[in-house]
């Protein structure tokens, strides 16, 4: 043996070097495992975000159905005759196109009215074909849980 080996402090730093060198191959195996779960976590919170924030955005834009209704088109109504008069209502509490079609069809439901919604400008334009009070327009409006702000003749 030479001198080197036979030295307890070369000994040590020898032992030392080797168990960082086992230390550092331990750490690399553990970082590419560590890796694999990253891209895991960050794989499965992208695919529950994408719907999320799609959902949200339609919401925000006031096409995606908050209120729970179904995605249905209203029936559109027409009616032949004269119009008697036409006015526009300025309505709060609409959210959604659910919304917009809810108060549709409830006003195109009676007799000589028929109801187009503008969601965006948050209004109806109403014609009406027969004599009909407003207060019954209104009513079947604020029955809904939304809130007639104003009723303006055309």
């Amino acid at each position: 043996m030479d001198a080197r080996q036979q030295d307890p402090v070369h000994a040590h730093v020898c032992q030392t070097k080797r168990n960082l060198l086992k230390n550092n191959a331990k750490i690399k195996r553990g970082n590419d495992v560590m890796n694999a779960q990253t891209l895991l976590i960050v794989v499965i919170l992208v695919i529950v975000l994408i719907p999320a924030i799609t959902s949200t955005w339609k919401h925000m834009k006031g096409e995606g159905d908050c209120c729970g209704g179904p995605k249905e088109k209203p029936v559109k109504k027409k009616i032949d005759g004269p119009k008697l008069r036409e006015f526009t209502i300025h309505i709060d509490g609409m959210h959604c196109q659910h919304c917009k079609n809810r108060i549709e069809k409830h006003l195109d439901a009676l007799d000589g009215v028929v109801a187009k919604v503008n969601l965006n400008k948050k209004t109806a334009v109403v014609s009406i074909y027969r004599e009909i009070n407003d207060s019954v327009i209104r009513d079947v409006i604020e029955g809904l849980d939304f809130t007639v702000v104003s009723m303006e003749s055309k």
